[in-house]
């Protein structure tokens, strides 16, 4: 993928490999639990309208004469930074008229007397409500949110149920996201580089990058949460902050921590039978893993233990490569789905390096050893009260 620098970084892939023209048009904010909610809201209207498609309706029959193309506007949590996306996808043939949808829905939005009709504030709250419907996402969630004390990588992206009534002015906002973000273009697809660039100038030519600043945003002291819920199994999250490192070798740690035929699944799910899964999850943008678990609340200490004694990985050649040979294929594996191409180079943007992955199977494949020294800095059980569960 080619990165041209104007206004705004545009990201660009010229291909003839999908039969799908994609568009994606990105504002980058510092990730902030007071205008969490607020962008998360902006997202579900500017869904809704513009003020040329003037209703759902119309806005759908717009889609649907470019040979149904599809539109998802949305907010994206990236590290500390909250990252609120418009993306088109079309038939190849109908690039100019993505980049004209997309200009008249982000700039020419509907509005009465300056303000827009907010109409999905029960929706957001109805979405927010219902994580708890999925504990181990929930789980996972509120684990983060602890160990980071609710700053940065902490907050949640839909932000909290209680902050949507107070929500006003939102028309206010979206100029501050237009005016103040950091702002970056994806396109991928069969169209020239003269061609793309005349669109994104004519189209979105007042884009510019503006400086984000997300502050620090280090897990706090090290503790431990339990929270009791009628949940099938009890779910165990444990944080680490990964300490030093590069992030590809703790890639490679994270894998054989916690990926598939790791030390955490063979340790604990076979040869223990302590647990109904277990992983881990690699945060880059954050420095941070997280372990998750499915098990009986009875089983929750034992596993615990043996988990602190697993995560000083002892190095073996043969784990080593095969950690390296997992990640490899899975990152040839991006250039096969256009929107995660377009998401790993939005996430590259952000740590400044820019890499291709390609480049960072090359780096992978440096590595010969582990020396990772990872800290729990939180261990988070949800459950409890249906311990006898033998549910899988």
């Amino acid at each position: 993928m080619k990165i041209i620098e104007r206004n705004c970084r545009i990201y660009y892939e010229n291909t003839q490999k999908f039969n799908t023209f994609y568009l994606g048009v990105c504002f980058h904010q510092p990730l902030k639990a007071v205008t969490a909610a607020k962008s998360r809201l902006l997202a579900l209207v500017l869904s809704e309208s513009c003020e040329k498609y003037d209703t759902k309706i119309e806005l759908n029959k717009a889609l649907s004469k470019l040979g149904g193309a599809e539109l998802n506007i949305q907010t994206v949590k990236k590290g500390a930074e909250l990252i609120l996306q418009f993306i088109i996808s079309a038939p190849a043939g109908s690039e100019e008229a993505c980049f004209e949808l997309l200009n008249e829905i982000i700039f020419h939005p509907l509005l009465r007397n300056n303000e827009f009709a907010v109409s999905k504030k029960e929706y957001l709250k109805n979405l927010i409500a219902d994580k708890i419907t999925d504990p181990k996402a929930y789980a996972l969630d509120r684990c983060i949110e602890l160990m980071f004390d609710g700053k940065g990588f902490g907050t949640d992206a839909d932000g909290k149920k209680e902050d949507i009534d107070k929500i006003n002015c939102l028309y206010e906002h979206y100029l501050h996201i237009l005016s103040s973000s950091k702002t970056e273009i994806f396109v991928i697809g069969n169209i020239a580089e003269d061609k793309m660039l005349s669109h994104a100038e004519k189209y979105f030519g007042t884009l510019k990058s503006g400086l984000m600043d997300t502050g620090s945003f280090k897990a706090a002291e090290a503790k431990r949460v339990e929270e009791k819920a009628n949940t099938e199994q009890t779910k165990l999250c444990i944080g680490l902050d990964m300490g030093q490192g590069s992030r590809f070798e703790k890639m490679v740690y994270n894998e054989m921590l916690g990926g598939e035929n790791s030390l955490l699944f063979n340790e604990i799910r076979e040869k223990s039978s302590l647990c109904y899964y277990i992983g881990s999850t690699y945060y880059s943008l954050a420095d941070t893993a997280v372990i998750q678990a499915g098990i009986e609340y009875s089983a929750a200490e034992k596993v615990i233990e043996i988990t602190k004694s697993l995560i000083y990985i002892n190095n073996t050649k043969g784990s080593v490569e095969q950690a390296k040979r997992t990640i490899a294929d899975r990152l040839r594996g991006i250039g096969d789905h256009p929107l995660a191409l377009a998401d790993f180079y939005i996430t590259q943007g952000i740590t400044g390096d820019d890499i291709s992955p390609e480049n960072m199977i090359n780096e992978i494949n440096k590595i010969e050893k582990i020396n990772i020294r990872p800290e729990i800095k939180m261990i988070y059980i949800l459950g409890g009260k249906n311990d006898d569960s033998k549910n899988a």
